[in-house]
Parts: structure tokens; C-alpha cells; sequence
């Protein structure tokens, strides 16, 4: 005990009776012969202070170590091999009462060393680095200096700043870091998702409707600094700039991060020019909180139009385009697609809200089935019913198809109805669009003539009106359109042939008066066949059974598109000669060229620019 370097000056100038007193009955180490257990005659801190003045050791500091009493939790009262009698040095001193795992009660300030993250300072270096190591100091905490210039003699300064955080600028270093350990990154006392909320009130930020989503979950991290910066709110970054860190299609993914659908791909073909020429800003509100969907500064509608030239203002007007729903066609930042549509195609965005009722159909309209809608509605609106860019009812068919109702005698239905009074504009699962088969068309408003005896009366079952193949029209099933132009005609009645019902009898019996001798006797060609392009004769379906889109395959290559005008018939590279059986009839009445009313820009000149 006497042998270390420093021994206490009571062991070399009294005896141990001075401090101690035999404890008779108990057991102990000593080996004198007085006694072998020993206790102390007063209570340590009164025996320390009979020679040491505890007030003259800290009366000097304004902040003293509580040591009071407790003299022999630092120093040996006997001898040491360490200065001023310490029982060990460094921070192994310290963490003997401040180590949270010492079970010391009546210590205040503990420390955690086993966290995730403790400071450098003190995992590499000692507590007397930066706390003094007497009994007292002028500073909180025994500091050496105030923070946070005690924080600068290792940290960067960051209160240099152009815009510098209030409490970086009042150096409260310690307001949102742990001194010594933390479970968390940048030893922060609280989660980030917390830890501005300590001073910041998120309330008055929140203030509209719709919340910024770091905002409303605490990342405020994600567009501030923490510090200071060289922008005013000591932002992140400027513009897109700053909003791509998150929202760009580059932008880290995982657990909070952006989703999708709100990330932006410059990448793509097209961009938008706002976004392009301008900044983020321009249509989203740069805040914390707004009044509208997306944090957009106005409504969708009129955002747009604040650019873009208005599109309601037809008679007829897109429900999107009337309800502001700009977005639900367009892609507001870029796509791949032109127009910014935010589909491949034009079919696929409008079934986005309109339901597909051709998928699956017999026969498909041929811009139907190439997905140009666009080729009869106008995609925000039209001076006509159903958004029609091309006229009301017969006069947008009659765009593309000649037409049909020229005769004398016209088919009432066509001028009522129009075509869709029989064919369906998108598709069918008949022929020639046919909402139902001929016959089932037919009867819907000439009941009295479903079994053929308006025909005649001799046979006591009338004249059919179905089975088997039409005479004249090999490829097509008999039925009343095989007697009536559905459309119009020159004869009675809508027959094809003749001045009077017996007359229009000899296009299929043949003439027997020998005044019209090239008309022949072709009713055994009724018998059932194999028309050209349709299996037995079947209404809309192809040998295989396919769909046909546009009228179905065998009418193309018969040459059903001499219905259409010249230039639509090559836009769509179908031929429009005349199917054999039209040279051995009779010639087909059909204008040359189209009347000038019926030339539209939506019918430009093959070859031409505007031509797709």
C-alpha cells in the first residue's frame, strides 16, 4: 500500500487509529493483532473534510461536481500510482457512476455506450477532452467550453451559413444531438420524423386540404437542410431540381419513397414544355399544404387553359373535357405517346372510360379496329351529337362510304334513323355491321311480312324469305335484302329491278317475255353453297370463324370497299373494284366522285401530308 507512487499524507503522518477503529466480532483481512476487521470512526465525508475544506475545493466554480461525501468514488484514500491519489483515468473513471449500466441511482447524467452510434469523441478519445476533471467549472455540465464552440474544436462550423437554422445560430447544438451515443444517425436526440416538431408546430403549416406527404409524416429533411444553406428555408435545391431528388424517375425506391404514379420520366419521347421551359413550381403549389389534388395552385381545367387554347367551347362537349379532366387522357409531365397521351393508343385511352363492346365482336369497323376513334368523334368535343366531327347521323358515313339512298324511292327507316338505325358504328357480330341478323332487322317494323306471303298467294306458304344462298349475290345468305334495297331504289318498293312487283320478279326468274333476254333464270343458284369469304353462307364470319375487322377478311378481298370513297378506300388499302357477281346483275348505281359537301379535311389526298 505504501509502495506506489503516491501515497496519502495521513498513512506517512498518522496511524490508521486516526480514520479506523477495531470492529471486534467481525472478520476481515487485516493481520495486526488489535483486530482483523476495522471500520471507519466517522462518516467519509466527515472524516475527509476534518482535513480537507470541501467549500475551498469548489468554491471557486460556479457549477460543482456533486461529490460531497462520496470522496473515495475518484480517489483512493490510501495510495495510487496515478495523480491526486485517482483510482483509475480516463473515461473509466468517469463511466464508473456515469456508465447507464453502473446501477448507480444517485447519479443524474448517464450514459449509454452500447447504442448504435456513439460520438467519436468519446469512443476514441476521454471525457476530460471536453468536461473538466475537478471538482467543479463555470460552465453547465462542467464543460471546458460553451457549446458550440466546444463543438467547433472537432465539428465544421455551420453557422456560416447565408440562411442559418435558429438554433445553429444560437449554437443550441445540443437541442437536437446527443453528446455521447444514440440509436440514431447524426446522434439526433429524436427521429427526424419528431425531431423538428420539437420547436416547429406542424399545424400552421398544414393549413389547406391537401397535405404535402413529407410534411404531414415529419421528413422535413427531405427538402430542408438541417443547418443552413444559400437558399432562403435553407431548401435543398431550386425548382425541378429539387422536386426530382424525389420525384424523379431516377429517384431512390423503398420504404417511403415515391410511389409510381407520381414520378416523373424526362426520358421520355415527349415532355411537356411547362415543365421543359418552366419549373414545378409553376403549376404546384411550393408549400407545405393546398387547396387542390397533387398540391396543383388552381383546378386541373383551369390550370391547363391558363396555356393551352380552350377545348369546351362546341356545342357538344367531351364529358372529360366539361368535367376538367384533363389528366385522365394526357400524361401532365411525358409519355412516350403523341399529345402526351398517357395510353399507347388512341382505342386504349378512350376504353380507359368507355367500355369496350368490340372486343370479341364479329365484325369490327375498320377505324375501330385500328384504334382511330378520332376518325368520327372528336376527342374534347364537336359541333354534333356523340361528339360526331363529321356531321349528324348519315352525314358523318357518308365521309368515307358513298351513298346510299339516292333512288327514287328511299327506305324511310335510313332517313329517320339514319345507318344506325340498322348497322352498329363499332361492331357487330353480323356482316356489314349489322345490329341483328336481315331478317330479325327487317321484321322489327314489317311484322306482317315475316313469312313471305306479301309475296305472293299462290304458294300456300309464300315466297321464302330465308335458306339457302342469295341467286344474284352467291356470297350472301337469301333474305328480304335479296328482293329490297335496304337503302334505296328506282323501282317500287325497293326492288332492285323493274317498274312493277311482276317486273322485279325476273332479276332472279329471268325475263319471259323476251324483251330483256341477258335476264336468266338463276334461282338454282339459291341452293345452299360455300360463298366466297363465308363459310355456308354465314353472316359475319370468316372460313375460320374469325373476326373480320372492317367488314371481315372475304369482303376486302372481294372488294366490298367499293362502297368508300376513293381516297379512304387506299387510306386503308382496300381494293374497290366490284365482286364478280356485280358484272353478271346488272351495273351498280354509285356517283363517281364524292359531292363537294362531303369533302372534309378528315378526307385528305392520298400521298398527301395530312394523309396518315
Amino acid at each position: 500500500m505504501l509502495r506506489r507512487k503516491v501515497v496519502h499524507a495521513a498513512m506517512q503522518k498518522t496511524s490508521c487509529g486516526s480514520c479506523h477503529q477495531a470492529a471486534p466480532g467481525r472478520v476481515g483481512k487485516c493481520k495486526s493483532a488489535a483486530a482483523s476487521a476495522w471500520v471507519l470512526t466517522r462518516p467519509q465525508g466527515d472524516l475527509c473534510a476534518a482535513c480537507h475544506d470541501e467549500s475551498a475545493l469548489a468554491s471557486k466554480f460556479k457549477v460543482k461536481h456533486g461529490f460531497k461525501g462520496k470522496c473515495v468514488e475518484c480517489h483512493d484514500p490510501h495510495s495510487s500510482d496515478l495523480p491526486k491519489l485517482m483510482r483509475v483515468s480516463g473515461k473509466k473513471l468517469c463511466l464508473g457512476c456515469h456508465d447507464s449500466r453502473s446501477g448507480r441511482k444517485d447519479v443524474a447524467h448517464k450514459i449509454d455506450v452500447t447504442k448504435r452510434y456513439v460520438h467519436a469523441a468519446l469512443e476514441k478519445r476521454e471525457c476530460q477532452d471536453c468536461h473538466e476533471a475537478g471538482h467543479g467549472a463555470g460552465l453547465a455540465n462542467l464543460l471546458k467550453r460553451d457549446q458550440p464552440e466546444l463543438c467547433y474544436g472537432c465539428h465544421k462550423r455551420q453557422d456560416q451559413y447565408r440562411y442559418t437554422h435558429t438554433a445553429v445560430r444560437q449554437g443550441e447544438c445540443l437541442e437536437c444531438h446527443d453528446p455521447h451515443s444514440s440509436d440514431r444517425p447524426f446522434l439526433a436526440k429524436k427521429p427526424r420524423e419528431e425531431l423538428c416538431l420539437t420547436c416547429h408546430e406542424v399545424e400552421p403549416l398544414l393549413t389547406k386540404s391537401v397535405k404535402h406527404a413529407p410534411v404531414a409524416e415529419g421528413r422535413c429533411l427531405d427538402c430542408h437542410l438541417p443547418h443552413g444553406g444559400d437558399r432562403p428555408a435553407f431548401v435543398r435545391g431550386t425548382g425541378k431540381t429539387l422536386c426530382l431528388k424525389c420525384h424523379g424517375q431516377d429517384a431512390p425506391t423503398g420504404k417511403g419513397s415515391v410511389s409510381p404514379p407520381y414520378r416523373v420520366d424526362l426520358s421520355r419521347k415527349h415532355v411537356h414544355a411547362a415543365l421543359v421551359k418552366g419549373e414545378c413550381t409553376d403549376c404546384h403549389d411550393p408549400g407545405h399544404s393546398g387547396d387542390y389534388l397533387k398540391l396543383l395552385k388552381k383546378s386541373t381545367v383551369d390550370l391547363c387553359y391558363g396555356c393551352h387554347t380552350r377545348k369546351d367551347g362546341t356545342k357538344y362537349v367531351h364529358s372529360a373535357v366539361r368535367l376538367g379532366d384533363c389528366a385522365v387522357c394526357h400524361a401532365p409531365h411525358s409519355s412516350d405517346n403523341r399529345a402526351l397521351l398517357a395510353k399507347a393508343t388512341i382505342k386504349e385511352t378512350c376504353f380507359t372510360c368507355h367500355q369496350d363492346d368490340v372486343t370479341g365482336r364479329a365484325v369490327v369497323h375498320r377505324p375501330v379496329a385500328d384504334g382511330k376513334c378520332e376518325e368520327c368523334h372528336g376527342p374534347h368535343g364537336a359541333p354534333n351529337r356523340f361528339d360526331l366531327v363529321k356531321g349528324e347521323g348519315k352525314a358523318t358515313c357518308y365521309s368515307c362510304h358513298k351513298p346510299v339512298d339516292g333512288g327514287k324511292v328511299r327506305h324511310a327507316a335510313l332517313d329517320r334513323y339514319g345507318c344506325t338505325g340498322c348497322h352498329d358504328p363499332h361492331g357487330a357480330g353480323n356482316r356489314f355491321l349489322l345490329a341483328k341478323k336481315t331478317n330479325d332487322l327487317c321484321i322489327g317494323c314489317h311484322p306482317a311480312q315475316a313469312d313471305g306471303r306479301h309475296v305472293t298467294a299462290i304458294l300456300a306458304g309464300g315466297h321464302a324469305v330465308s335458306g339457302g344462298a342469295d341467286p344474284r349475290r352467291p356470297d350472301r345468305p337469301f333474305s328480304c335484302a335479296s328482293c329490297h334495297n335496304p337503302h334505296g331504289s328506282d323501282s317500287p318498293k325497293l326492288f332492285y329491278y323493274g317498274d312493277s312487283v311482276m317486273q322485279s320478279c325476273d332479276g332472279c326468274h329471268g325475263d319471259k317475255t323476251g324483251k330483256k333476254p341477258e335476264l336468266k333464270n338463276v334461282v338454282l343458284r339459291a341452293a345452299p353453297a360455300t360463298p366466297p369469304g363465308a363459310a355456308g353462307g354465314s353472316p359475319g364470319g370468316g372460313s375460320d370463324g374469325a373476326p373480320r375487322p372492317g367488314g371481315g377478311a372475304g369482303e376486302a378481298a372481294w372488294g366490298y370497299g367499293w362502297t368508300l370513297w376513293p381516297a379512304v378506300a387506299q387510306r386503308y388499302g382496300v381494293t374497290t373494284g366490284l365482286p364478280p357477281w356485280r358484272n353478271w346483275v346488272w351495273p351498280a348505281e354509285r356517283p363517281a366522285e364524292p359531292p363537294a359537301a362531303l369533302v372534309t379535311p378528315a378526307d385528305p389526298a392520298p400521298g398527301s401530308e395530312a394523309s396518315p
